[in-house]
């Protein structure tokens, strides 16, 4: 009879290290899958900065280009505040398709990617 007592005295024992265990793992997985999201997130963040600043740069340079074709330094400007403008009007269109889509299932692609190679060696 003690030996039976031993015996599931031991598999409480190691059930509860099993699901602690498990919570720890569940912890980890959480804490990499942020990580990984969030590394993301700043580097598309600091890309479109990056693209932000050169759309500037290109902006001053075609002004001046345009400044010296037409002779004013008005016009040059307004034409390149009329063509930013026209580009920010077309992204707006297509913010969904070009932004919000493929920003969407780079995030889902990157929660659910451990879960598909774990799927993958059990099969």
């Amino acid at each position: 009879m003690e030996n039976k007592d031993n015996y599931f005295t031991q598999l409480k024992d190691e059930l509860i290290d099993y699901g602690k265990t498990r919570v720890d793992l569940a912890k980890i997985t959480t804490y990499e899958k942020t990580a990984r999201i969030t590394a993301y997130i700043f580097a598309f963040l600091l890309c479109c900065f990056l693209l932000f600043l050169a759309l500037i740069m290109l902006s001053f340079t075609a002004a001046h280009y345009f400044s010296a074709i037409t002779g004013s330094i008005i016009y040059g400007f307004a034409i390149v505040a009329f063509i930013d403008c026209c580009l920010l009007l077309l992204f707006w269109i297509f913010r969904k398709t070009l932004i919000e889509k493929p920003v969407t299932n780079a995030v889902i692609k990157l929660l659910f990617e451990n879960e598909t190679d774990e799927q993958d060696t059990q099969s």
